[in-house]
């Protein structure tokens, strides 16, 4: 995402996940769902979706086999223990736009895959990666006339992120809500740590945010039209590397 100073960054949430609700993710992830809620997921794309690693079964049977080979061990685990993780790379769509789309975007999550397999402890512990092709941008495709698409890797994991943020794999993290509608902040292993910050969804919805957001609009209009390109987030039909 962009900040307002010019820089594309990306965005690594993580989210875990019982058994209960890995279901849901599969479905979304892997495209075995009839219909979706997200109405600019688009069906005819569905090839052009890239796995850099491929699930062999459904991700419950594939956790199951990884206890029963020693790989895993659920040992002191509640039956309703979050056992699952989900890592979604994300950066916005007019990055991928402005430096060649598709092919480029297949360039960046196979070294944001590379990163993945650091993060959770080994390739091993991953069930799918996943990078989706078919979702629309619908405000750019209208803005442009023409199909945008915005392209990010869901990464599915058993391993637990506490290990990572205790080992100092993850520095820190900055997640978007938690799993649980109504999570007890007393108790939850991802509260009160100094390097976890927890936001919820309306976290955006600042007077800060709201600000940042109007002048970087303003900013890409007056550089558009007085010809700094390099400067802008978003270059219609332009092919600039924007630092």
């Amino acid at each position: 995402m962009a900040r307002g100073d010019g820089i594309h960054r990306t965005s690594a949430r993580n989210m875990r996940m019982t058994t209960d609700k890995v279901s849901n993710a599969q479905g979304h992830n892997e495209r075995e769902k009839e219909s979706y809620v997200n109405q600019d997921i688009v069906p005819e794309r569905q090839g052009m979706n890239v796995h850099f690693k491929t699930p062999t079964a459904d991700y419950t049977a594939m956790f199951d086999q990884m206890v029963a080979d020693g790989t895993i061990s659920t040992r002191g685990l509640k039956a309703d223990a979050e056992k699952f993780g989900e890592l979604i790379f994300d950066v916005n769509s007019a990055y991928f736009y402005n430096n060649g789309g598709y092919d480029f975007a297949k360039q960046f999550y196979a070294e944001a895959y590379k990163s993945a397999i650091e993060i959770v402890g080994g390739e091993q512990y991953i069930l799918s990666a996943v990078m989706h092709a078919d979702e629309r941008n619908r405000a750019m495709s209208e803005a442009l006339g023409q199909d945008v698409y915005h392209y990010h890797l869901h990464v599915v994991y058993e391993q637990d992120m506490i290990d990572a943020l205790d080992s100092g794999k993850i520095s820190y993290a900055y997640l978007d809500v938690l799993n649980d509608e109504f999570p007890n902040l007393d108790t939850h292993p991802l509260a009160n740590r100094p390097n976890v910050f927890l936001t919820p969804h309306s976290a955006f919805y600042s007077q800060e945010a709201m600000y940042d957001g109007r002048v970087q609009c303003c900013e890409d209009v007056l550089n558009f039209f007085n010809g700094n390109y390099d400067k802008c987030h978003f270059v219609p039909g332009g092919d600039n590397t924007v630092k």
